[in-house]
């Protein structure tokens, strides 16, 4: 006997069913002619997938996070701000540091094509 093969079109419209419907999950796998067992896989997959859908739109910020990003930030400047300083003491005006700032060095921490904040100058 061959597998059944359910189309995404097919299992989105199951899974929305079964997420916002009142049938239980029997009633719509009978109406839809699948097995209940593939019902409750479908919804929970919805789920997940709406919730990362709706982060995304949200960007990478969550709210419970509880973390300023502007602190955040502030903190970044800073701390670049006492590298340059102490690459400047030790290694003088010259150094890699100072020329390229911290990203410019391997291993500084931080992604290379990470852009600034804009009006915050980082």
């Amino acid at each position: 006997m061959q597998r059944k093969v359910f189309s995404a079109e097919f299992k989105a419209k199951v899974a929305l069913e079964a997420l916002t419907g009142p049938k239980t999950v029997n009633e719509i796998a009978g109406a839809y002619e699948v097995h209940p067992h593939q019902v409750a896989p479908w919804k929970r997959e919805a789920q997940d997938r709406l919730k990362v859908w709706f982060e995304r739109l949200r960007g990478w910020r969550r709210v419970e996070d509880g973390t300023d990003a502007d602190a955040l930030y502030g903190q970044i400047g800073r701390l670049q701000v006492q590298v340059e300083s102490a690459a400047d003491l030790q290694l003088g005006p010259g150094s890699a540091v100072h020329q390229h700032g911290v990203h410019g060095l391997p291993g500084a921490g931080g992604h290379p094509n990470q852009q600034g904040r804009p009006g915050t100058g980082l």
